[in-house]
């Protein structure tokens, strides 16, 4: 199952009568996959966001997730996507907690 090109569109415009967009993404890490990354289909939508209004997008698994979203304005990894790294992210983006932290990796915008 994808992403429609009309649910497309009314996120994108719900994104827009916003101003901004806040995106969360996540991807099973398994062993018998090649790589952790969101599907065609998903990418495409946080890509029409990200090229249509400021975008931060939240990964609560691998932050090679984040690579596939080279347009957004910023980037955080939580590395989990239980109760307390959600709460952790929420802190950090309105409660003035901060990012402690940096990624241990370098990503490669896609």
């Amino acid at each position: 199952p994808g992403v429609s090109d009309e649910a497309t569109a009314g996120i994108v415009r719900r994104a827009r009568e916003a101003g901004s967009a806040l995106v969360a993404v996540f991807s099973l890490v398994k062993a018998w996959k090649d790589r952790s990354n969101l599907g065609p289909d998903l990418a495409g939508v946080v890509r029409q966001v990200s090229e249509a209004v400021p975008t931060t997008v939240v990964s609560f698994s691998s932050p090679y997730l984040l690579a596939q979203c080279p347009d957004a304005a910023a980037y955080a990894c939580a590395y989990g996507a239980g109760p307390a790294e959600q709460e952790a992210v929420v802190a950090a983006l309105w409660d003035g907690a901060g990012w402690p932290g940096r990624l241990p990796v370098r990503l490669d915008r896609e």
